[in-house]
């Protein structure tokens, strides 16, 4: 399911330098029928005016009614990331989460 995620931003947005991180439960590995897909989209681009985010939710949303299972989406553009550095968040996402 993530794999048909992958790519639909940038269609969708018209952006395309990004990478997607799976974290939480599934990122470890210790996710089962229950778990939601959290996914972690980090990209260099501005989305101040929150066109990615929108598109982001939009498959989302899409996939979750698709597949029944909660699907999860943070978007992080260079200032949002930027103004978080050093939160404990996104350290962990990044050391633990697994790109796809």
């Amino acid at each position: 399911m993530v794999d048909r995620w992958i790519g639909r931003p940038a269609v969708h947005a018209g952006w395309e330098a990004f990478a997607v991180i799976l974290y939480g439960s599934c990122g470890r590995g210790t996710g089962d029928a229950e778990s939601d897909v959290d996914l972690l989209v980090c990209f260099e681009g501005d989305d101040s005016a929150g066109v990615v985010q929108d598109a982001a939710l939009r498959i989302a949303c899409d996939l979750t009614l698709a597949h029944g299972v909660l699907v999860s989406v943070l978007v992080a553009d260079r200032a949002f990331r930027d103004r978080r550095r050093g939160f404990s968040f996104l350290e962990a996402v990044e050391q633990d989460g697994v790109r796809v």
